[in-house]
This record gives C-alpha cells, sequence and structure tokens, in this order.
C-alpha cells in the first residue's frame, strides 16, 4: 500500500473512532438522579422504580441521605468538574415553616462528605408543585466503591415528608458515566482502537517484506 492511501485509511479510521466517542456523548447530553423512598437515586430514569415511589419523611432538623444505586466500579474513581447542580423536593403538605436545603457529595456508607450546598428553601408551593434548588459543586472524585449521594437538610420549623415519584430529583448538567463506562462507549471505543492498531501492525509486515 503506498504512502498516500495509508494516510488517508489511517485519517479515516481515527475520524471513526472520535466519531464514535462523541457520538455516543452527545446522545446523552445530562444526567438527572431521581430520588426514591428508599433513600437510593436512581440514574436516568422518569420515575424510580414502581416499589421505592411514594414518600420519604425528615424531621425538622435531621437529615436524610440518598445515594446512588450504585457504587462507583472503576479503580481510579469517577469524576465530577465543578458545575451547577440543580433540581427539585417537593413535600406532600407544603407551609411556610417547612425548609431544606440539599448538598451533593460522596457517601462512603458511613459518612458523607459535602462537595456543595444549595441555599435555604423554602416549601410553601401550593400542593403538587416542588421547590427547585441550584447549588454549585467543586470539583470532586467518588472513589471505587463509594457512592455519589445528596444530602437533604430540613432546616426550618416543621418536619416535611419528601414525595418520590419522579418530582424529587438532582440534575448534573454534564452527561455522566458514573459508577462505569456504559457499554456502547467501550465496545466502540475498543473497537476502534483495536482496528487501528490492527491496521498498524499489518502496514509494518507489509513495508517488512
Amino acid at each position: 500500500m503506498n504512502k498516500t492511501k495509508k494516510g488517508i485509511v489511517i485519517c479515516l479510521l481515527t475520524a471513526a473512532l472520535l466519531v464514535s466517542i462523541v457520538g455516543t456523548a452527545s446522545a446523552n447530553p445530562a444526567t438527572s438522579w431521581d430520588f426514591g423512598n428508599n433513600s437510593v437515586m436512581y440514574k436516568n430514569v422518569v420515575v424510580p422504580p414502581p416499589a421505592y415511589q411514594g414518600s420519604l419523611p425528615i424531621a425538622a432538623g435531621t437529615s436524610k441521605i440518598v445515594k446512588a444505586e450504585n457504587a462507583a466500579q472503576l479503580d481510579e474513581g469517577v469524576s465530577f468538574t465543578a458545575q451547577y447542580w440543580n433540581g427539585q423536593v417537593e413535600c406532600s403538605s407544603p407551609a411556610a415553616a417547612k425548609k431544606f436545603t440539599v448538598e451533593i457529595g460522596i457517601w462512603d456508607g458511613s459518612s458523607f462528605t459535602s462537595k456543595g450546598k444549595s441555599d435555604e428553601r423554602t416549601l410553601d408551593h401550593p400542593s403538587g408543585l416542588g421547590r427547585t434548588y441550584d447549588l454549585l459543586g467543586a470539583a470532586f472524585t467518588v472513589p471505587k466503591d463509594q457512592w455519589l449521594a445528596v444530602r437533604i437538610n430540613s432546616t426550618g420549623s416543621a418536619d416535611f415528608t419528601m414525595v418520590c415519584d419522579g418530582s424529587s430529583f438532582t440534575d448534573y448538567p454534564p452527561y455522566s458515566e458514573y459508577p462505569v463506562p456504559e457499554l456502547p462507549t467501550i465496545i466502540l471505543t475498543s473497537t476502534g482502537l483495536l482496528t487501528l492498531a490492527g491496521f498498524v501492525m499489518y502496514s509494518r509486515r507489509m513495508n517488512n517484506k
């Protein structure tokens, strides 16, 4: 194979590899976690699984940790860039005395490490409407076998019950591969790299003949 043809083939293979990576990421522009009444949050679902829909009571002056369904699975952990996280908390009986803050962070199985906290919000919307929030989260990495988590703090003078039917959630604007890269990304990237490596080895053998 002459140098011109070889260069064209290498360029095409490299372009295909880049398209597969970028295309997979762009197909998933954002990430959302919905809170279940079992203190678990579920990634990119419309509502939590039926068994975990319902409500989660949070007494005044206390907090509830809601952790991701799965722990981080990569040896190097899973990283998040500094971003504004946003979402919504809905309660079943709104009242001016019901207030909350939300924190994003890491749960290691026994303790929560905060990486960002929202301002206090009041749950006084009419019934059926949630109260939105946003917070600036620092860049952080969830270590392997630990969880991305949200802490919801009841900061008012009255208890409140969070509704868990898809109306209470947190969003991370970029797409996140937490807890592990999606299978299509792994397959496409690996296939592209193997194809490119195989072509280079084949070309070297042909040149050595």
